[in-house]
């Protein structure tokens, strides 16, 4: 195997926020990610930008999926279209991407968390 393929068995998937369009702040769903094991890639796929605008991008982590907190590092910034990607390191079960795009703006996002499976002896 080569360092693009994947094996889906081997990896703990889920869609945090789904294909949509956005006009404020976007709160994904929390991903369960007990499964899971390492570092965790953030996958975001960011359509056009209402020129002007700016979205925020923050990882969040919960014990419980009731109380959030910013993972450290885990924030980035766009005001043009693309991919991003962002590696970090829970602490905490489940994990979420909020997003916001700032006042007046619009923005198509989609937004996948990803982590290896645990490997059980």
């Amino acid at each position: 195997m080569t360092s693009l393929e994947l094996d889906a068995a081997r990896i703990v998937w889920a869609m945090s926020i789904t294909p949509q369009l956005i006009d404020g702040l976007c709160l994904g769903d929390g991903a369960d990610l007990i499964a899971g094991d390492g570092s965790v890639l953030a996958l975001l796929a960011v359509g056009s930008i209402t020129p002007g605008g700016t979205l925020q991008v923050w990882v969040e982590e919960s014990s419980d999926q009731t109380t959030w907190s910013v993972i450290p590092g885990a924030t980035l910034s766009r005001t043009t279209a693309g991919v991003a990607v962002l590696g970090v390191n829970r602490q905490q079960r489940y994990l979420r991407i909020r997003a916001d795009v700032s006042a007046g703006a619009e923005v198509q996002i989609t937004a996948i968390v990803a982590q290896r499976r645990k490997l059980l002896p």
